[in-house]
């Protein structure tokens, strides 16, 4: 047990550490050869400082998220680690049961100490808690395949292949205590291996023994056909964990997984690759939205889905068991909470929480809003300073250039030749949206698109007049979007409202829209500011709308008017 309560990460660290032996908490502290990439994990976010924005209600923080299918409570996945058991005699069983009472996740190492199947058992699918599958291609294909036919049985909903260890880095400090698996344990998962080849000597006068063990397992010759092989061996997803460049999520997406995890293995790889932070921005630019991005250590605001954790779990896990590692996961949550409640960072999966978060140090007035140039969360974020309004779009689709043309010619119209009196003309009355979004080489049925309309100074500030309730939003779309003549209806569907710190309403109203021939789903949002109503209105196929249903959700969540710029 910890000698005195822990506040940190650093101070649980402190006290785990002298606990075990040395070999061991050099294995667990170790980086490889100078260490330049592990300390610039940390240092790395050091360079970011955290924007808070104000006036915004908190008394409700949703910290839950859902992962390729899965519920979660917290958006804390731990991290696939080797023989835990070397911590505590409960090893990787007492991981899973703490994950599974605070609604984390687990991946499970290839490495782990206990049976795939016994840590699956303290994982319940009845649970928050999500249970994946950590292989290494091993030289031995079968014995991989085997292992994650194995997991699939069992009930793991995910593979994650690592894919940054062809060989095993050069870890000093491995070599220097002659580290090996300690001869009371054993790798519970390659049994068949150890019994058929004999157990790796102990004891080696030179080296570690656990690396020369470990290379003789992997296969050196890896590329990416083998995430096409592991398809053809499960139905589970597939994410690839250990990419760092952009080009690599690229042709991981090509090959076919299903997610990526930015790694570049704690350190204890390559020494001198950047920290995963630092490259994560541009990860998500490659990925575009298409598949979840986890990120070790992790960044949601830079464009982690969600983050994974290790060394602190160990540190619980030494010095309390499953105790120890459900104090740290429950500790990590209420800090993620309350950050959330004091950057006012807040929206359905962690959709509040972008880079309109973060600057730069020093100089935190100057909020670089990183998600207007990479896509967060699969979102990128569009604001229109002459307009007064941004929204969010999805990173994969594209500005409707027509719109643009449009807005030129009308700035042509009113402005006069050089060296000409002006023309004295009135301004022609906008055609039509602002912007507008669409997926890439569609003819305009699926679209994002806002309005800007001037009303009269006697007009009421608030949207909510013109729909008081769904009798009144009802009759709304009939004046402004029926028309009987052509056989078109529109039928509204739900009704709701939300106010923002300058006490504007939005009000969003989902309406079917019907004819003899088709059927189109809309979500649009309406506020008024000033002596201008502006409407947002997300739009495609009925048929369609239910695989649309949670994008939609976020742009109407998102969409603010005249907000303030960073630093106001």
């Amino acid at each position: 047990q910890p000698s005195k309560p822990w506040t940190s990460v650093d101070e649980l660290e402190e006290q785990a550490v002298p606990h075990l032996p040395a070999s061991i908490a050099g294995y667990y502290l170790g980086h490889s050869e100078r260490g330049v990439t592990v300390r610039d994990n940390v240092t790395a976010f050091t360079r970011w400082r955290l924007l808070p924005r104000c006036m915004v209600d908190v008394s409700t923080v949703n910290t839950s998220c859902t992962i390729l299918g899965s519920n979660l409570l917290m958006p804390i996945l731990i991290a696939p680690m080797a023989m835990q058991r070397m911590c505590h005699p409960d090893g990787e069983l007492a991981v899973a049961r703490a994950a599974a009472s605070v609604g984390s996740g687990m991946i499970l190492s290839t490495m782990s100490t206990a049976p795939l199947a016994d840590v699956a058992e303290e994982l319940p699918s009845s649970t928050h808690a999500l249970k994946w599958f950590q292989v290494y291609v091993l030289s031995r294909r079968d014995v991989t395949a085997h292992m994650v036919k194995e997991a699939e049985a069992a009930g793991y909903t995910a593979i994650v292949v690592t894919v940054d260890a062809p060989r095993l880095g050069k870890r000093d400090i491995d070599d220097k205590l002659h580290f090996d698996i300690p001869p009371h344990l054993s790798l519970a998962n390659l049994k068949a291996l150890q019994e058929e080849a004999g157990r790796p000597a102990s004891g080696h006068s030179q080296g570690s023994g656990f690396a020369a063990y470990f290379t003789s397992l992997i296969d050196p010759s890896l590329t990416w056909d083998c995430i096409a092989w592991l398809k053809s061996v499960t139905r589970l997803p597939i994410l690839v964990k250990g990419v760092l460049a952009p080009d690599d999520a690229r042709a991981a997406i090509r090959a076919g997984s299903d997610g990526i995890v930015v790694s570049n293995h704690g350190g204890r790889q390559l020494d001198g690759t950047p920290s995963a932070l630092d490259v994560l921005p541009h990860v998500a630019a490659a990925v575009a939205g298409r598949v979840p991005i986890l990120m070790d250590g992790g960044c949601l605001a830079l464009g982690a889905s969600a983050v994974l954790i290790g060394r602190p779990v160990l540190w619980g896990l030494t010095l309390g068991g499953e105790e120890g590692v459900r104090a740290v996961l429950s500790t990590m949550r209420a800090e993620l909470e309350l950050s959330m409640a004091l950057l006012g960072a807040l929206g359905a999966n962690f959709s509040g929480v972008t880079s309109a978060i973060l600057s730069f140090f020093p100089d935190t007035a100057r909020s670089l809003r990183l998600d207007t140039i990479y896509p967060i969360q699969g979102f990128q974020r569009w604001r229109d300073e002459a307009a007064g309004f941004e929204l969010v779009f999805p990173s994969a689709w594209s500005a409707d250039l027509s719109v643009r043309r449009r807005l030129a010619e009308d700035a042509s119209w009113q402005r006069p030749s050089p060296g000409l009196p002006p023309l004295g003309l009135a301004p022609r009355p906008s055609r039509g949206p602002v912007v507008a979004f669409g997926p890439r080489g569609t003819t305009g049925e699926e679209n994002i698109s806002v309005i800007v309309s001037r009303v009269g100074p006697s007009s009421s500030d608030s949207a909510q007049s013109l729909f008081p309730d769904e009798e009144g939003a009802q009759a709304f779309l009939d004046r402004v979007v029926a028309r009987p003549s052509a056989g078109i209806t529109a039928a509204l569907r739900s009704l709701r409202t939300r106010t923002d710190g300058a006490g504007r309403v939005y009000t969003t109203m989902d309406f079917l829209v019907s004819s003899p021939r088709w059927q189109r789903a809309n979500l649009s949002t309406y506020v008024m500011s000033g002596q201008s109503l502006y409407t947002l209105n997300c739009q495609c196929s009925a048929q369609n709308a239910s695989d649309r249903a949670r994008m939609f959700q976020v742009v109407t969540d998102n969409f603010a008017v005249a907000p303030r710029a960073p630093g106001q």
